[in-house]
């Protein structure tokens, strides 16, 4: 199988990477079955790669992009992860604001 192949390149779920084109996506799914790959680019579209196409394609492993949301318009910033302290409070008040 080509998915089990190692090389400089090897795709792995969860991994970003880019292309020469300066394209970024990240590995969404592998079928080893079918030897395909599912990648999802960094502006959302999802497409699907044969391993072959994978290994021939001059592809570059790459660290994470700091915001790694561009897929995910529909997000909230609450969403992400990333909470703004001092607004949080004032929205949520003091536990002391309902004591008698």
């Amino acid at each position: 199988m080509h998915l089990l192949r190692k090389s400089l390149h090897s795709p792995e779920v969860g991994l970003w990477y880019q292309l020469p084109d300066a394209q970024t996506f990240k590995i969404i799914a592998m079928d080893n079955d079918d030897e395909t790959i599912e990648i999802q680019y960094f502006d959302g579209s999802i497409e699907e790669w044969d391993s072959d196409n994978w290994y021939r394609a001059d592809i570059q492993a790459i660290e994470e992009p700091e915001d790694w949301s561009g897929p995910f318009d529909e997000m909230e910033q609450d969403d992400l992860g990333y909470y703004d302290i001092a607004a949080l409070a004032l929205t949520i008040g003091s536990p002391l604001d309902n004591l008698d």
